[in-house]
Formats: C-alpha cells, sequence, structure tokens
C-alpha cells in the first residue's frame, strides 16, 4: 500500500498503528508492506514527527508496546521536516518497547531536516526506558539522512544508526 500526505502540525503515523497508549499492547505475526511520503507543508510551529513501518510512536512506558514475530517493508520519505522527528523501519519513538524476532527492509529517507532534534534507525528511531527486551532482531533499511551525523546516543537529540537512531536509558 501507499500512504502519501502532507502536515502542518504533530504527526504520528504507522503502516499499522500511528499511536499506541494501551498497556500491555502486543503487535504478533504481523507484517506491512507500505510505502509511506510526507512533506511539511509552509506554516505551523515546529511539529513533532514520529514515523514507522509498524508503528509511529509508543508512549506506553510503564506496560510498554511488545513486538514479536512481525516485520515492514516499504521505503518511508520524510521531506523538509522542519521539527522533532523520530524515523525507524519499524517504529519511530518506543517508550519501552520490547522487540523479539523482528526486522525491517526498505529505505528510510530523511531530507530538508532542519532542526537538531532528529532521530532515524533502521528498527526504531528513538528507543529508551529500563526494561527493553531486544532479540533476534535486525534491520536491512538502507539509511538516508545527509544532514545527520551518524551514531546512537545516550539522550534525545540528533543521530542515525543501523537498528537505533538514538537509545536512552533513565
Amino acid at each position: 500500500g501507499t500512504i502519501d500526505g502532507t502536515f502542518r502540525k504533530n504527526t504520528t503515523l504507522g503502516g499499522l498503528v500511528g499511536y499506541t497508549n494501551e498497556a500491555n499492547s502486543s503487535i504478533d505475526r504481523t507484517y506491512t508492506d507500505v510505502d509511506i511520503t510526507v512533506s511539511r507543508s509552509v506554516g505551523g510551529a515546529n511539529p513533532y514527527i514520529h514515523i514507522g513501518g509498524l508503528f509511529g510512536i509508543d508512549v506506553a512506558s510503564t506496560t510498554p508496546l511488545t513486538i514479536s514475530n512481525s516485520y515492514a517493508h516499504g521505503d518511508i520519505l520524510v521531506n523538509n521536516s522542519n521539527g522533532a522527528t523520530s524515523l525507524g523501519g519499524l517504529g519511530g519513538s518506543g517508550l519501552g518497547t520490547s522487540l523479539s524476532n523482528a526486522y525491517s527492509s526498505g529505505s528510510l529517507t530523511l531530507v530538508d531536516a532542519t532542526m537538531d532534534s532528529q532521530r532515524i534507525g533502521g528498527l526504531i528511531g528513538a528507543i529508551g526506558g529500563d526494561n527493553l527486551e531486544i532479540s533476534n532482531v535486525f534491520s536491512v533499511s538502507q539509511i538516508t539522512a545527509p544532514d545527520l551525523t551518524p551514531g546512537i546516543g545516550g539522550t534525545f537529540g540528533v543521530g542515525k544508526g543501523g537498528l537505533f537512531g538514538v537509545w536512552q536509558t533513565s
């Protein structure tokens, strides 16, 4: 499938679900094959953007989202991101998201990113939390983000990496 759009304000978008805040949520034995293209229109005040092949953002930090036996394939392009951006092959942002037997493929492209808070990773753009469980995961996603320097950081900020753009623990 294809998702194509223009945004002015905050955006959470995923191939399966955009936003999850539900306790004990899980995605199991699921895959998506979707291309996502979003651009920022003129106007709006520095929005945040969370985009991923399966989910946009998981904010249920006390009982986080569990993803198992799942994968996402597709090309994701974010153009003119003039706000905080988290972009990943599986998910944009996850606060305690647990992953097992999961992978992503396709291309992740962030162009004309003009703010300091940009995160892009093959699996998750920004991931954090104390109780992370990650096993048997990989990404063959090609990352293109000419305005970012590679790295996995200890705090939310600028970064791009093979699996996780930015990893934060408290």
